[in-house]
């Protein structure tokens, strides 16, 4: 007896005679576009445009000596007044130096938000109030926040390094909160109840750049969105403080 070896039937054969099956067809389509980035513009240090437009930027637990961010990437940001800079990557992404697109955003400073400023409040107030919590856990001696109702069972401690905006920290039982703004009051309720709890606006915002620009800081902003956030209308971004310099004089003014 002779068996004879025939290949098995192909997968849909019988709902598609003599045609292509649906997993061929597939195969045979043409790519999908590729998916929009999510990213910023991110290139090497030394282009020609990059070189006009550098600017120094605080590393993150730097603000109390004005420790700045090294790095061979530079990514676009911009300031209030929407002027864009090129600041080191490092300063955004953890893994912004490696040879891969970044993909871990540092969480300090990192902020969402229904529009542009609320985003920036929220964010600026998260990254101020971190600051403050760091050198605190470094051992910086900090004092009582002047002028506050504190809440029963809590301290509330004067955030305030390497600037002048009102910033608090505050210490429970079992829990460290912060956050900053124009007011000792605003920045209570935003270490309390959040830092979106409080409505941002442009005048608290510009308030706020001006005191940071007496103390030689600049803010400035990499937007993070995602198409998906984008499409949703929501805002994220990355709020980071430069080093001030003479040419900053529009760069308080939200636009």
């Amino acid at each position: 007896m002779t068996a004879t070896l025939t290949s098995p039937p192909r997968r849909g054969a019988a709902r598609n005679p003599g045609g292509t099956s649906p997993w061929e067809r597939a195969r045979l389509r043409p790519p999908l576009p590729p998916r929009p980035s999510a990213l910023p513009t991110i290139v090497g240090r030394n282009g020609p445009v990059v070189a006009l437009h550098q600017r120094d930027v605080i590393a993150p637990g730097g603000i109390a000596d004005q420790a700045v961010v090294d790095g061979d990437r530079m990514v676009a940001a911009r300031d209030l007044a929407g002027d864009q800079w090129w600041l080191p990557a490092a300063a955004v992404w953890v893994d912004a130096e490696a040879e891969t697109r970044p993909d871990h955003p540092r969480p300090a400073g990192l902020a969402t938000g229904r529009d542009r400023v609320a985003a920036i409040t929220a964010g600026l107030s998260d990254r101020l109030g971190w600051e403050a919590v760091l050198e605190f856990d470094r051992g910086r001696e900090l004092g009582l926040a002047p002028g506050v109702n504190a809440p029963e069972r809590l301290v509330v401690l004067d955030g305030r390094v390497g600037h002048e905006v009102p910033t608090v920290v505050t210490l429970g039982d079992d829990i460290v909160r912060w956050g900053a703004g124009a007011t000792w009051s605003q920045a209570l309720d935003r270490a309390v109840f959040g830092h979106d709890a409080v409505n941002a606006s442009v005048d608290e915002l510009s308030q706020v750049s001006e005191r940071l620009g007496r103390d030689g800081l600049t803010i400035a902003t990499v937007d993070l969105a995602t198409p998906l956030l984008a499409r949703a209308g929501v805002f994220r971004t990355s709020v980071q403080l430069m080093l001030a310099t003479p040419w900053d004089g529009g760069g308080t003014r939200v636009r």
